[in-house]
């Protein structure tokens, strides 16, 4: 709560820094204050409207209140300004997985392209799992 405030405080005097947005949404959602971290968000996508993080977190937060084709066409439109993103696809895989929709799942694992060893282990994991 405090810390929400602070960042409330600092994006009143940063009013462009969308990262600010996005760290209100998490604190507002780590609050179950749903209604106010989807409106940080908002914000910081109609300041970026082409950043991919913006969508990343947008379907994190979908995933996070069970809105899973809200969350699905997040991903996707992360993955329309960067199609090689590694956490968009990751996050897409394992939404079609919980769907059993294994098919989709293993197309979207099978076309990642890891950078670096994080995400060759991250991959790896998610491999395993299907």
């Amino acid at each position: 709560s405090q810390a929400l405030h602070h960042y409330k405080i600092a994006s009143l005097v940063s009013s462009n820094d969308i990262t600010l947005y996005q760290r209100c949404s998490s604190m507002a959602a780590l609050m179950n204050n749903h209604n106010e971290a989807l409106s940080w968000l908002q914000k910081a996508i109609k300041i970026e409207p082409h950043n991919v993080s913006n969508f990343i977190h947008l379907g994190i937060f979908y995933s996070q209140v069970e809105k899973v084709e809200e969350s699905i066409n997040a991903f996707e439109r992360a993955l329309f300004f960067d199609p090689d993103n590694f956490d968009a696809k990751i996050n897409l895989a394992s939404i079609y997985a919980s769907k059993d929709e294994f098919s989709k799942a293993s197309s979207i694992i099978n076309s990642i392209k890891p950078n670096g060893d994080v995400e060759k282990q991250i991959l790896l994991n998610v491999r395993l799992s299907l």
